[in-house]
């Protein structure tokens, strides 16, 4: 409304931590279970960020010191007091390849281009956007080849994660942008996301095998961990990795000619997100962490909350509900859900409507069970079992 000054509260009258950067830009801390749903109300202003005058975010848990070309050149666990990069290491390098692959230009990458790097991104300016009770950030402008690149990072109160929200004005040919960070993680294997689950990934290139397997496909997440932390790296549109030994590389944009000769040239906009954690990766909340970066919440401006209300809750830290949809054939809801970590789990489905039953049926939707027609339902699923389950009007 054209009143509203930026603050926000709850429906139980409290007022939320929201805060406005120096950039003009609103934010607000909401905490929300899985499937929840609240309803925030206008209210008094909001706090104005502090402008720093450094290169460093920092919360409880964690410190990140930048330099002037968005390169992160410390990073340290205030829990555990052990440096998040290896020893001497430089995170967040942004680099500029030479790509020419001998075939297939547009979906080929060769190996030899680890020895073709052009460049990396140089700082023209940088900014602090403030600190306040939501978030810290820093923003900076890079030069690399003929592109630019507007990159803010981010430090959220009482997380260890740290945002690369980047946008990128592409102007290159044969050209492949990369950013890379060398953990300091000791580990043969990364974890790397799939669809309703996660594979094993060598990070040594002892066999032919091995070495044709320098660039691989990864979803929302890759991880490197031992049994005590790990370090992640998510992302929210990009793909193509690069695990070797210690180091977890990100592939951003190329410029290939053919078909397109200006296939991705313009303006592009992606998140990436490194996310240490002191725990082993099954012991961990990256996949949620994941997910909340793929899945934003959504806000439905006066809507009222008893119109909105899902028909079922999935209550599980290891079971995820991945699908609620129409039917193929009939007019009815199916779900889907998922056990994520790999092992077996159990999860409890809860009916919010009295007038529904649930079956449970195949992935075709085809088979039907006996209907249960109790607001609750214990389920149990092996790991990276997918059950299917229709919800029916009594």
């Amino acid at each position: 409304p054209a009143d509203w000054k930026g603050g926000l509260r709850d429906e139980h009258g409290n007022e939320l931590p929201v805060q406005q950067d120096t950039d003009g830009k609103l934010s607000a801390l909401v905490r929300l279970t899985p499937q929840e749903i609240k309803t925030l109300r206008s209210s008094n202003a909001a706090q104005q960020a502090k402008k720093a005058d450094s290169l460093i975010l920092e919360n409880q848990l964690v410190r990140y010191e930048f330099n002037q070309h968005a390169q992160l050149v410390a990073a340290r666990d205030l829990e555990t007091r052990e440096s998040i990069l290896a020893d001497g290491a430089v995170g967040n390098v942004l680099t500029l390849y030479e790509d020419r692959p001998h075939n297939w230009d547009a979906w080929e990458i060769d190996i030899s281009y680890e020895d073709m790097a052009v460049e990396t991104g140089q700082g023209e300016s940088w900014q602090s956007l403030g600190a306040g009770p939501v978030s810290q950030s820093l923003r900076f402008q890079l030069k690399i080849g003929n592109s630019r690149i507007d990159q803010k990072v981010s430090l959220r109160t009482n997380s260890k994660a740290l945002e690369f929200d980047t946008n990128v004005d592409w102007q290159e040919c044969h050209r492949m942008l990369r950013t890379s960070f060398p953990v300091n993680v000791q580990t043969d294997s990364a974890t790397c996301d799939i669809q309703y689950g996660h594979v094993q990934r060598p990070t040594h290139r002892n066999t032919t095998w091995d070495m044709a397997r320098f660039e691989v496909a990864a979803q929302k997440y890759v991880d490197l961990s031992d049994q005590q932390k790990g370090v992640a790296l998510l992302n929210d549109c990009k793909y193509g990795h690069k695990l070797h030994e210690n180091i977890l590389d990100l592939h951003l944009l190329r410029a290939p000619t053919h078909p397109d000769p200006d296939a991705d040239l313009g303006t592009h906009q992606f998140c990436y997100v490194l996310y240490p954690h002191n725990n082993s990766f099954q012991q961990s909340d990256e996949i949620e962490q994941a997910q909340q970066l793929n899945q934003a919440p959504l806000s439905l401006p006066g809507k009222p909350i008893s119109t909105i209300q899902p028909p079922v809750i999935v209550e599980s830290a290891d079971v995820g509900l991945e699908v609620l949809k129409k039917a193929e054939k009939d007019d009815c809801l199916v779900l889907r859900v998922v056990e994520r970590k790999g092992k077996k789990s159990k999860a409890s489905l809860r009916l919010n409507k009295s007038n529904l039953k649930i079956q449970e049926t195949d992935l075709m939707e085809w088979q039907n069970d006996s209907a249960i027609s109790d607001q609750s339902l214990i389920i149990e699923l092996n790991a990276f079992q997918i059950k299917t389950f229709r919800l029916t009007e009594l």
